[in-house]
């Protein structure tokens, strides 16, 4: 049995709509006699400092501007969108994983610089021959592959000819046996400047 689309969004949750104030709930006509009793008196303090300091400004003028304050102070609250709700300010925790939220105070340019770093430290303290040809090796045959195909049009595994002429004889070599022994830092240093002219 299938329910219609217009059910089930009827019955989908919907965010209560905050409760009104106090203030919104007050009527406009007492809200403007508050505001022009408040600016009545509080003109008072400035009419009479205006008066010692020997500037004649009328009273009402004084009352008027205090009253136009404080109704464009009361309108640019009228205005003021809603608060987001906080479902959207926070994720909620069906929806993020604890590796998530670790992941996002990490810096990603560090996580990916120190895989690498962690490989090639791997390889040097554990001396095992094997190891740069399992871990290094096939990353940077990878990236030669990927410039070969974005600089050069050539797809290594579809015309292997055209990818040997163009890498020579010391990359062909590298990028297609296992390298039998970890290399040098000097090897290695080798290796990326004829990369890097690819």
């Amino acid at each position: 049995m299938s329910t219609p689309l217009d059910d089930l969004l009827d019955s989908a949750h919907e965010e209560p709509e905050p409760e009104p104030t106090g203030r919104a709930a007050e009527s406009l006509g007492w809200w403007l006699a508050k505001a022009v009793l408040w600016s009545t008196v509080l003109a008072l303090p400035f009419w009479v400092f205006f008066h010692l300091a020997a500037f004649d400004v009328p009273y009402a003028l004084i009352a008027m501007v205090l009253f136009v304050g404080r109704v464009l102070r009361a309108l640019l609250r009228w205005i003021d969108p809603r608060p987001l709700p906080g479902t959207l300010i926070r994720p909620s925790a069906e929806l993020v994983s604890e590796d998530q939220v670790e992941a996002a105070s990490r810096d990603g340019l560090v996580t990916a610089t120190s895989r690498w770093d962690n490989r090639l430290s791997w390889v040097k303290t554990h001396h095992d021959k094997g190891q740069f040809a399992r871990t290094v090796q096939p990353r940077l045959v990878e990236i030669v592959d990927e410039r070969l195909r974005v600089r050069h049009g050539v797809v290594r595994a579809a015309d292997p000819a055209a990818a040997r002429a163009v890498l020579g004889e010391q990359l062909w070599t590298f990028v297609t046996t296992p390298v039998p022994k970890n290399p040098t830092p000097r090897e290695v240093a080798g290796l990326i400047s004829l990369m890097e002219r690819l």
